[in-house]
């Protein structure tokens, strides 16, 4: 168990070793997507969706945004769109596209067994949670942890249900009232509420459950900084013993927003911990010149998610 009060931060880095495309290769994915034919093109769905629809786009809107995206200078979709916002539809097809991306990944078998288990980060977080505890109760009344996610899916409301489904018997219902005590913000909202019932492996996406999911994201230009998400954020990070960072890639606005630079400084003897995967030291130190205050324990910039909840002094 995690007696100490600790604050996860996630970034998309976090989820992709569970199946889920980083920046240019979730941008390469919707192009494909939107310039495939027949069964295979997105183009014909989006142009049903009432969100699309009522904006009354012209024709080659789709074609358009396809386009721009695919010779797009930028790491990320959300750059992309953030950039893009001043033109008609983006946002809306981004989101759509967006949607149609990751609700078929949520909830697959590699959440529980990814292709290298070397990395599977929340397996080991899981093991140190669960050790020691006797019960579901115990579980939730002696971890003191929280999330914070950058990412839309909800893989980790579903893999701790799971989880503890199997490790304590108790069915769905049972298992996610107690859930409600380790808070999981969505800083930019998520796919939508879950529901263990719905959270299976998705061929095709029933066309309520992607209205729900567009309308639930926010992009990053699009969100306000006093969101009932943005200020629970920063209440977890500001009163957390310790402060782990995973997959983040510290964009200066999100970094802003969550308050890790606020001019106060950060709880006197917070653990500070983020991983660096495949970061050099100069680009490091690029990264942290928004923070100045802030000391990060990285373990080297070759350090896994996984790899640093091993080395982790947080809970040891």
């Amino acid at each position: 168990m995690i007696n100490r009060s600790t604050t996860f931060v996630l970034g998309a880095g976090a989820h992709a070793p569970y199946g889920f495309p980083l920046g240019h290769r979730l941008m390469s994915n919707i192009v494909a997507s939107l310039e495939g034919v027949g069964q295979n093109s997105w183009s014909q769905q989006l142009l049903c969706l009432p969100q699309i629809v009522s904006l009354r786009l012209q024709p080659n809107t789709l074609k358009e945004f396809a386009g721009a995206l695919k010779m797009a200078g930028q790491l990320s979709i959300d750059a992309f769109l953030e950039a893009n916002g001043h033109r008609r539809g983006f946002a809306e097809i981004g989101k759509a596209c967006i949607a149609m991306s990751l609700m078929p990944l949520e909830f697959r078998s590699s959440l529980f067994a990814p292709s290298d288990p070397n990395e599977d980060w929340l397996s080991y977080l899981f093991a140190e949670m669960v050790s020691q505890c006797a019960n579901l109760e115990a579980f939730v009344k002696n971890n003191h942890v929280s999330f914070v996610t950058f990412n839309y899916d909800r893989s980790i409301e579903h893999f701790l249900t799971v989880r503890l489904m199997a490790s304590f018997g108790w069915p769905a219902e049972v298992v996610s009232e107690a859930l409600k005590a380790i808070p999981i913000v969505h800083v930019y909202g998520s796919l939508g509420p879950y529901n263990y019932d719905q959270a299976k492996p998705l061929d095709t996406i029933p066309l309520g459950q992607l209205q729900t999911a567009i309308s639930s994201l926010k992009l990053i230009h699009e969100a306000d900084a006093e969101t009932h998400e943005l200020n629970s954020a920063r209440s977890l990070i500001q009163s957390a013993e310790a402060l782990i960072i995973l997959g983040f890639g510290f964009h200066p606005e999100n970094v802003k927003r969550i308050g890790l630079v606020e001019s106060r400084r950060p709880k006197t003897g917070r653990l500070n911990e983020a991983t660096r995967f495949g970061v050099t030291g100069a680009e490091w130190e690029r990264m942290r010149r928004c923070m100045p205050d802030i000391q990060f324990e990285t373990h080297g910039h070759g350090s896994s998610c996984k790899t640093l909840l091993r080395n982790t002094s947080a809970w040891s």
